[in-house]
């Protein structure tokens, strides 16, 4: 327990360039201040003087997956859209399936793939650029597609935003 104390201490002492202050009072109730307290008569008061902090160095983690790089070609640009759902559409509790499809122009190039990503999730669309998520859970959904050829990104679509409501059993 002193040792949580002590831990307490040190951590609310950190930002403070001041002294703290243990007082303990005529009931032995022991409490810490940055000041020392004004009526001393029925307490006793330690000046405490704290070491110095310890600090352990950042945990180094993965690199993040390179994203795809734009695509430099010379060819007609490829525009991308989500159709369906709509950018804010509410999902009933009657949908239990969600059909996410989406509308490329001009034609999609040979050896391109669409990928939509649903919160986070990409999944490879079919060749028709839609794909179908079974008993999707309830709440906000993101949605995005995008056009790669060789990891190499050719259009993307603004973020969709849907609300799937479902009861709460």
């Amino acid at each position: 327990m002193k040792q949580l104390l002590w831990l307490l201490v040190v951590f609310f002492a950190l930002p403070c360039t001041g002294q703290i202050y243990k007082t303990v009072d005529e009931y032995g109730n022991v409490s810490y201040s940055d000041s020392p307290p004004e009526d001393v008569s029925n307490s006793s008061t330690l000046k405490l003087k704290l070491g110095p902090v310890n600090s352990t160095p950042a945990i180094k983690t993965a690199k993040p997956e390179q994203p795809l790089a734009p695509a430099k070609s010379k060819a007609k640009p490829i525009t991308i859209r989500i159709s369906s759902p709509q950018d804010q559409a509410n999902i009933t509790a009657e949908q239990r399936n969600l059909r996410i499809q989406t509308s490329i122009i001009p034609a999609l190039p040979e050896g391109a793939r669409i990928i939509i990503n649903l919160d986070g999730q990409d999944i490879n669309a079919g060749a028709d650029g839609s794909v179908t998520i079974h008993n999707i859970h309830r709440g906000e959904h993101r949605i995005y597609a995008k056009v790669s050829q060789a990891k190499r990104l050719l259009a993307e679509t603004a973020t969709t935003t849907i609300y799937v409501f479902r009861p709460h059993l």
